[in-house]
């Protein structure tokens, strides 16, 4: 891969440790890449490294809210808005399944001032974020 580009192709079948030692080379150097995540798994890797990495703010875009994946990510979100009361959760979604709004309502009730939930019309987050819809 050429170290200058900014981005890999997501068509690279990379195996689970390649990528997830790319997303942790990433993170340890703050390098501003685009990577993408063709599969659960990597989008898994990759917000579990932002959430082990962030310093005081999480911002989550998502076209869903996908109950299965995101149940899974809780208790790293609770750990770190536990961690300090002054850390902020904010996502930003375009639509979510029944199962993720009980799941979303849960985790900002019990954070209620660290965690806010903006829902997106289609136009707007087609316009911002175009092909992600």
């Amino acid at each position: 891969m050429n170290k200058n580009a900014s981005c890999i192709s997501p068509d690279q079948n990379l195996s689970f440790a390649t990528y997830t030692q790319l997303i942790e080379n990433y993170a340890n150097t703050r390098a501003n890449r685009n990577i993408p995540n063709s599969t659960m798994d990597h989008a898994r890797i990759g917000v579990e490294s932002l959430i082990r990495n962030a310093v005081n703010k999480i911002r989550i875009l998502s076209s869903e809210f996908f109950f299965d994946f995101w149940s899974l990510l809780i208790p790293n979100l609770r750990a770190f808005l536990k961690g300090n009361h002054s850390n902020k959760l904010e996502i930003l979604i375009l639509k979510q399944e029944e199962k993720s709004q009980s799941l979303i309502r849960s985790l900002a009730e019990e954070f209620t001032n660290q965690v806010g939930l903006y829902l997106i019309d289609t136009q707007k987050f087609t316009s911002l974020f175009p092909g992600m819809a």
